[in-house]
């Protein structure tokens, strides 16, 4: 099924996006910027159902419907024949909309919306659709992973917390500080929301935010809740593979034990506790892309070995972190701090590049740390009798599901 979405703010054309391959799988999703560019493709392409904003510069989305309308008349097709066309906009006033209905409008959604309001209508336009994709059915996994667009990498939830946005938060019960400690523990809402608050449609100039305290504040509840939970509906955003969910738990546990880590010694070194532990949280998107992808794969009807797990991760998960950073804008020193973790071939001498460093480290097995765990500490004056210390707490701190 080809759908074509027209929608200048790219955070919410991918949510859309979202929504409808949750609903169909199948589904070809284009997505364009402006009304111009959803005509030039819709005349050329075509579509089997047109999501468009109305507010856009240039050809908004009164005038789009307009064209697409008179186009099909000039084609001769029935009613029955049209695209089913769907306004998504904040212009849900009476007079708006009967002038839309006027020239052919479908359904609309109104802005702001809830998700599952937007899947209830989306439902008798995408149908019930194929369960597999029968395109892919003959890519190996190496190849399925090797045609992956930069703009097509998603990273997978945590499971508890993927069941807890399925549920459908209401916006009006929830506060920014609940949020936070909901969703911290999680690198997939993280860098998600993130990359949104950073993004030209949200930033106006001043730092980049590094925390999600700081980007829910920037997006506000509905908006931040909104991102989320288009994740969690995202087809594979749950690892239902048991050697894929197992895989995903020891990464989960083992970036949450260091993001603690760093966190502790930034404050016991006076240096940013909340940024280093976004960085730590975000050292191995690499790798959950991966497992994300190829729960994607397995949706095809394809079996997994275990040797195609390992050739998939050793192969892909260092592009594919460097690919989803560069794509999602990830903050410069939230980057730095990541790099920091593995030393990156340099001398390491600022303070929080030494804090990530010494974290990693100590985090290694006390016969194979490199001597530079040594010097790390000592150029942050903390004795390693504290920073040792530092890691047992962690290490003995309760496990919090999410």
């Amino acid at each position: 099924m080809q759908v074509l979405i027209i929608e200048d703010d790219p955070w919410m054309a991918e949510l859309l996006a979202s929504l409808v391959r949750n609903q169909r799988r199948d589904a070809a999703v284009t997505v364009c910027q402006d009304g111009m560019a959803g005509w030039q493709h819709w005349s050329q392409h075509g579509a089997e159902l047109i999501l468009s904003d109305w507010n856009m510069p240039g050809l908004n989305g009164l005038d789009l419907l307009e064209r697409v309308r008179k186009h099909e008349k000039q084609q001769r097709l029935s009613k029955e024949q049209q695209a089913p066309f769907i306004m998504v906009t904040a212009r849900n006033d009476r007079r708006s909309v009967m002038e839309a209905v006027r020239f052919g409008l479908t359904d609309f959604i109104a802005k702001p919306f809830s998700v599952g309001h937007v899947l209830e209508r989306l439902k008798p336009y995408l149908g019930e659709g194929p369960s597999t994709a029968s395109g892919l059915a003959e890519q190996s996994l190496l190849e399925y992973l090797e045609r992956l667009s930069d703009e097509e990498l998603e990273l997978p939830l945590s499971p508890s917390l993927q069941e807890t946005l399925e549920r459908s938060i209401r916006p009006e019960q929830q506060d920014f500080a609940t949020l936070n400690a909901l969703w911290q523990r999680d690198p997939a809402i993280t860098a998600r929301l993130l990359a949104a608050a950073n993004s030209g449609d949200y930033y106006k100039g001043g730092d980049s935010l590094t925390t999600l305290a700081q980007a829910l504040q920037r997006l506000g509840l509905h908006t931040s809740l909104n991102l989320a939970l288009g994740v969690a509906l995202a087809p594979a955003s749950g690892l239902q593979e048991p050697v894929l969910r197992e895989r995903g738990e020891a990464l989960w546990n083992q970036v949450r034990t260091l993001a603690e880590l760093c966190q502790a010694l930034a404050r016991q070194v006076g240096d940013n506790p909340e940024e280093a532990y976004t960085a730590a949280l975000l050292s191995n998107l690499g790798e959950l892309v991966v497992l994300y992808e190829v729960q994607s794969w397995l949706a095809t009807g394809q079996t997994l070995t275990d040797a195609d797990l390992a050739a998939a991760l050793d192969r892909f998960s260092r592009p594919f972190s460097a690919a989803l950073k560069a794509n999602w804008r990830l903050p410069l020193s939230v980057r730095q701090r990541i790099g920091a973790l593995y030393g990156m071939g340099g001398q390491v001498t600022a303070k929080a590049d030494l804090v990530m460093r010494s974290a990693y480290l100590l985090q290694q097995p006390e016969d194979s740390r490199e001597d530079g765990l040594d010097s790390c500490l000592r150029q942050l004056n903390l004795g390693k009798t504290i920073a040792e210390g530092l890691l047992e707490s962690v290490r003995h701190m309760p496990q919090v599901a999410l």
